[in-house]
């Protein structure tokens, strides 16, 4: 039996974003999803301009997290040098690739570095998953605005009487 612990990082319901400007807004993940009979209208005009909201936040989080796996590329590859020369002066007279990046995986920048690409990482999945709840949203809206014309259609059918059939 396959038995997962997790912390308090499931915790879906509130996405925080500060824009470059400092200014932090709290989206409530119920409320941006939530549609009711009484609000479908709204919210089908609303969809367009949330799903492009969304997926704009979710491509600047996919330049965000490009520039630091950037910036951990560069350090690794700035570090490759002067690290095979190191090893060679501490005796190891052909440096393998592996001991090379182990060695430049215990510099407190590169690890750095390396936990905010995996921070960035979990942040984009979490974001396009939203992303893509938004775009379901949209097919449901369709539906539901489909299935309340049907029920228009057939209410009106059955409250208008018929006329008798001649023969």
């Amino acid at each position: 039996m396959l038995q997962l612990k997790v912390d308090d990082l499931l915790d879906f319901s509130e996405i925080r974003i500060t824009d470059e400007n400092g200014e932090t807004r709290t989206y409530n993940i119920d409320e941006e999803l939530k549609v009711n009979e009484f609000s479908i209208r709204k919210a089908f005009l609303e969809q367009p301009s949330k799903y492009a909201y969304w997926s704009s936040v979710l491509e600047k989080l996919k330049l965000y997290q490009e520039s630091y796996e950037l910036q951990l590329s560069t350090k690794k590859a700035d570090l490759y040098d002067p690290t095979r020369k190191e090893l060679i002066d501490n005796g190891i007279q052909r440096p393998t690739k592996d001991q090379i990046e182990a060695m430049i995986l215990t510099d407190e920048e590169v690890q750095r570095l390396s936990k905010a690409v995996v921070a960035m990482n979990y942040n984009v999945r979490r974001i396009s998953a939203f992303t893509k709840a938004v775009e379901q949203r949209k097919d449901m809206l369709v539906q539901y605005g489909a299935d309340l014309r049907r029920d228009v259609e057939y209410n009106r059918k059955i409250s208008t009487p018929q006329p008798p059939e001649t023969n």
